[in-house]
């Protein structure tokens, strides 16, 4: 999926940075998103991903970032990876109630010029 803003986009429709009780959940299957502008998964609430692949190609500059998640971000399974600039140290990690073990790489140069 290409989009000009954020790629998948879940909110009660208050704009807020607090967790307005929305959630994105993934159960399976396969989701590549390459977003220009805003975020590649933006979620005022929370984002579990049980299953499935998920690739975020987020954008290349500020203040946007591959993935926001106002409440819990939970990784119980599947594959995911998310890139993006790092908006004032905004790059999220998943919670320590997740399932799954994940790292987060942080590079302080772009790699590709």
């Amino acid at each position: 999926m290409m989009a000009s803003n954020d790629g998948f986009n879940a909110t009660k429709g208050t704009k807020t940075e607090a967790n307005d009780g929305s959630s994105i959940n993934i159960d399976g299957g396969s989701i590549a998103v390459n977003c220009t502008k805003g975020d590649g998964l933006d979620s005022n609430g929370n984002i579990t991903i049980n299953s499935g692949t998920v690739i975020v190609h987020g954008p290349q500059s500020q203040p946007e970032v591959g993935f926001d998640v106002n409440g819990t971000f939970k990784i119980n399974g599947g594959f995911f990876v998310a890139t993006g600039p790092n908006s004032g140290n905004m790059i999220e990690v998943p919670a320590t109630s997740s399932i799954q073990f994940s790292v987060r790489i942080i590079f302080q140069s772009g790699l590709l010029s």
